[in-house]
């Protein structure tokens, strides 16, 4: 084990047997948090990972910490260690459409990791083949259960470096932890906004979040499917962010802490969501159940952010009383005020509050 030390974290680096590796995520030794992005790889991604482990190639590290529980929690390589596990069970999940699978809402406790993914997935068989240089030649499966002995010890021996990080105080953990994960996560495949903030700011009051974009079936039916790229999420998050940030006074929707970037509100906002006892995370959750349990509609509304955003902040801050039907959204949606705000530049203060107000202007008309 190489031991080095960058300012105040500790890297400790092992060379881990595949087997070791696998087998350790089997006995949830290996933590994959639920900050982590939903699995993108698709199955050619996966047999193409194979084949550089049965060949010796190299494979990129994996960055982790020892949570309380004494497990190693994955900063970064979540896709390489679920890939690698998947060539060792020989199964992949059936993902028919989808561009991405959210695993992380399984309830791994008291079973093994690949009992919980077929509990809650459809697996499939996976063979995975090497082409031989030869067109001639048919190919040679190297699926993990059908390697000769020989080479399969050699592929149970092949290292992968896994980099344990460690801190001396718990404070510097939880700072450094936020960098890490937004540095890891800033090269291969491009996170969204919001993945990245899933992972900086890990904290209860993202738990709440992460609870009512899952569970809170009113929101679901407005929403419809889950994003891949947790837009759904974020959706959620800007609506926590205007309601600690939007008052309504005399008729005019006052605007606080906005600095011309919506990205940077919510970032803003995330920060001291760290620091946020239970009863405001509370407080937040049940001002989201009470605006999603006024939706009444016969469809799908999907994630239009600058519709649902406006319905919120009328209804949570000038204190409307309405039941949000089709017919209402197409009243809004068809209002001249609202779509002229709602074009180009629609997230300057200034088209914010036009909307607004024009939202508010609709509503009034179905209040009761």
């Amino acid at each position: 084990m190489q031991i080095t030390q960058i300012g105040t974290v500790q890297q400790y680096k092992s060379d881990v047997a595949f087997k070791t590796l696998v087998e350790g995520v089997n006995d949830n030794l290996y933590f994959i948090p639920k900050y982590q992005r939903k699995f993108r790889w698709k199955i050619e991604q996966v047999q193409e990972l194979a084949r550089s482990l049965v060949r010796g190639y190299p494979i990129p590290p994996i960055y982790a910490y020892r949570n309380s529980d004494g497990q190693l929690e994955i900063l970064d390589g979540q896709q390489r260690v679920m890939s690698l596990f998947f060539y060792y069970i020989g199964k992949f999940i059936d993902i028919q459409k989808a561009s991405a699978v959210d695993y992380r809402k399984m309830d791994i406790e008291h079973m093994k990791y690949q009992e919980a993914l077929e509990k809650n997935f459809n697996l499939i068989k996976m063979h995975t083949y090497l082409e031989n240089e030869e067109e001639t030649e048919a190919k040679t499966e190297i699926s993990y259960n059908r390697l000769s002995v020989e080479l399969r010890r050699k592929v149970d021996y092949t290292t992968i470096t896994v980099v344990e990080l460690r801190w001396d105080t718990m404070g510097e953990r939880i700072t450094d932890i936020q960098r890490i994960f937004e540095n890891l996560n800033s090269r291969g495949t491009k996170l969204s906004p919001q993945e990245i903030r899933n992972g900086v700011y890990n904290c209860p009051f993202y738990d709440m979040l992460r609870t009512v974009n899952m569970e809170n079936n009113a929101w679901k039916r407005i929403r419809g499917r889950e994003s891949d790229k947790e837009e759904d999420m974020e959706m959620l998050l800007r609506l926590c962010t205007v309601e600690k940030n939007v008052a309504y006074k005399k008729g005019e929707f006052i605007i606080n802490n906005y600095h011309s970037k919506y990205s940077d509100w919510m970032d803003e906002f995330s920060e001291s969501s760290l620091k946020m006892s239970d009863a405001e995370i509370e407080r937040y959750k049940l001002v989201l159940e009470d605006f999603f349990a006024r939706f009444q509609l016969g469809k799908v509304l999907g994630l239009q952010k600058a519709l649902i955003e406006s319905m919120f902040v009328v209804i949570e801050k000038a204190n409307l009383e309405v039941h949000i039907t089709d017919e209402v959204v197409n009243a809004i949606l068809n209002d001249s005020r609202y779509k002229d705000s709602s074009r180009q530049g629609m997230v300057q203060k200034g088209k914010m509050n036009e909307r607004w107000k024009g939202t508010y202007e609709v509503l009034s008309k179905y209040a009761s």
